[in-house]
């Protein structure tokens, strides 16, 4: 029987690497560890909830965790949605700076 204590500690991990996504500077290179520990984290939740499908018959556990997934999806989403607008402010900078790079060169 897959253990309620185990997916109740990954969710809680989950939760906070989400959290630290969220906070991580785009450049900076611990990002893609964290990306990689997130696909690792939900790997495992997935295997965990399958798991809980086969053999769980508390519907109300099941259904806190549809929920939570909801969550998660959502928490992902904006973070996704934050690090694309951070990464086209930071474009759009670069190409000001390029004109104005490109203007003093032609004085």
């Amino acid at each position: 029987m897959a253990d309620n204590g185990e997916l109740k500690e990954l969710n809680q991990q989950l939760d906070q690497l989400l959290t630290q996504l969220l906070a991580a500077p785009v450049e900076s290179e611990d990002t893609d560890i964290l990306v990689s520990n997130l696909q690792d984290m939900v790997r495992r939740r997935q295997i965990l909830l399958t798991a809980y499908l086969n053999e769980e018959k508390d519907t109300q556990l099941l259904n806190e965790q549809l929920v939570l997934s909801g969550k998660f999806e959502k928490k992902a989403m904006d973070i996704r949605q934050h690090r694309q607008d951070l990464l086209s402010v930071m474009q759009k900078s670069k190409n000001q700076l390029n004109i104005y790079k490109s203007v003093d060169a032609n004085r």
